[in-house]
C-alpha cells in the first residue's frame, strides 16, 4: 500500500511540480482510495448495477432497503431510491423510505409527492390526497400536483363504488353481470390485472359476451399483455359473432403498434412520436387516463411542443374535460395555431 501511495505521489509530483506537500498527498491518496472501497459506495455502485440489470428487480430492492438501515441520514440520496422502489412496485417499502425522510426533513416537498403516488396505488386515498394538500398549501401550485389530486379524487369515488359491488356479489355470487360491472371499474381505476380476472370469470361462467371480451382486450392491452389480447382476438374470431367496434384486423394492428411504440420508449424515452402514438392508441380504446399519462410525460421532456398539447386538448374533449380542452386551445390559439371548428364545437 505504502509503495503505491509513493508511486503515485511522485507521477503526481511529475505532473504538477513539487509545491504541493507530501502530507497532503498522502492524505488525500489515502482518503479516494477509502472511498472507493467504503460500504457507501459499494451499496450505491450495487444499486446502480441492479437498476439495468433485467431479473434484479427484488435484489435492487433489498440493496435500497439496506441502504436505508445503513446509512438513514442520507437525504440527498434517498429520495431518489424511494422514486426507484415506487416505479418497481415496492409501493409499502417506498412509503416507509418517505416517511423515514420526511421525519427528518418535514419540508422535502417532492418526497410528499413520491409517497402520495405510492399510496394511491395501495388505494391509501385519503393518506395521497393529504401528502398532494400538504404540498399545496405549503410549497407551490403546479399542474402535475392539481391533475394528481383531481385523479386520486376520481380513484377515490370508483373505490367506494367497488366496495358496493363487492357487497353485491358477496350477496349474489352467481349474477355474473356484478362481474363486468366491477370489472369496468377497475379498468377505469387504471387496474388492469383486477378488471382482466373480472372478465375472465364472468366469460367462464356465464358465456360468451362480445361486449365483456371486448373490455378485456382493452384490458390486456392496457396491461401491455399482448398474447393474452391476441388470444382474446382468437376467441371472437371462433365465436362467429360480428361486432362494429370488434374489426379483428384493426384490433391487431392496435396490438402491433402499442407492442413496437412500448419498446421503442424503452430504449429511447425521449422519443415524442411513440407518445403520441400510445396516445392515439389509448384514446382509440376509451381509456383516456393513459393516454394523457403519455402526453404528460411528452410535455416534460418537450414542455414547449404543440403538437403534444393539441393532442392532449383532444384527449380531454373526447373524455368531456371541457375546461381543460378549452384552456389549451385558447393557449394554442394566442400562439397562432389554427384550431378545426369541429373541435370548438366539442368543447361549447
Amino acid at each position: 500500500m505504502k509503495k503505491d501511495i509513493k508511486k503515485w505521489q511522485g507521477n503526481w509530483k511529475k505532473m504538477c511540480g513539487n509545491n504541493i506537500p507530501s502530507k497532503f498527498l498522502v492524505c488525500t491518496v489515502s482518503i479516494l482510495m477509502f472511498w472507493s472501497c467504503s460500504p457507501r459506495s459499494s451499496y450505491q455502485q450495487r444499486i446502480d448495477e441492479y437498476q439495468v440489470t433485467p431479473g434484479k428487480r427484488y435484489e435492487l430492492a433489498v440493496a435500497i432497503g439496506e441502504y436505508a438501515h445503513y446509512f438513514p441520514d442520507d437525504v440527498e440520496i434517498l429520495p431518489e431510491y424511494a422514486e426507484i422502489l415506487l416505479t418497481k412496485g415496492f409501493y409499502d417499502e417506498c412509503i416507509s423510505i418517505c416517511d423515514h425522510i420526511l421525519e427528518r426533513e418535514n419540508n422535502a416537498w417532492e418526497t410528499y409527492y413520491t409517497r402520495a403516488m405510492a399510496k394511491s396505488l395501495i388505494w391509501d386515498f385519503d393518506g395521497s390526497l393529504n401528502d398532494l394538500q400538504i404540498m399545496l398549501q405549503n410549497w407551490k401550485t403546479t399542474k402535475k400536483i392539481e391533475e394528481s389530486q383531481s385523479l386520486i379524487r376520481q380513484y377515490a369515488e370508483i373505490h367506494e363504488s367497488i366496495q358496493i359491488l363487492d357487497k353485491k356479489i358477496r350477496d349474489h355470487p352467481t349474477e355474473y353481470s356484478l362481474y363486468k360491472n366491477r370489472g369496468d371499474l377497475f379498468l377505469s381505476m387504471n387496474e388492469p390485472v383486477a378488471a382482466i380476472a373480472d372478465y375472465r370469470f364472468c366469460l367462464d361462467s356465464a358465456g360468451f359476451d362480445h361486449e365483456v371480451i371486448w373490455n378485456k382486450f382493452r384490458a390486456e392491452i392496457l396491461n401491455f399483455d399482448f398474447e393474452a389480447a391476441e388470444q382474446d382476438i382468437e376467441q371472437i374470431r371462433l365465436s362467429n359473432i360480428q361486432d362494429s367496434m370488434m374489426n379483428l384486423e384493426l384490433m391487431s394492428s392496435l396490438i402491433t403498434d402499442a407492442r413496437n411504440h412500448s419498446v421503442i420508449i424503452k430504449n429511447d424515452p425521449g422519443n415524442i412520436d411513440s407518445y403520441l402514438e400510445l396516445a392515439r392508441i389509448f384514446t382509440f380504446l376509451e381509456i383516456e387516463h393513459k393516454a394523457i399519462e403519455y402526453l404528460s410525460t411528452a410535455l416534460e421532456i418537450q414542455p414547449d411542443n404543440i403538437q403534444v398539447k393539441y393532442h392532449m386538448a383532444v384527449v380531454y374533449a373526447f373524455s368531456d374535460k371541457k375546461d381543460k380542452a378549452s384552456k389549451i386551445l385558447t393557449e394554442l390559439e394566442t400562439q397562432g395555431v389554427q384550431v378545426p371548428d369541429q373541435l370548438k364545437k366539442m368543447i361549447e
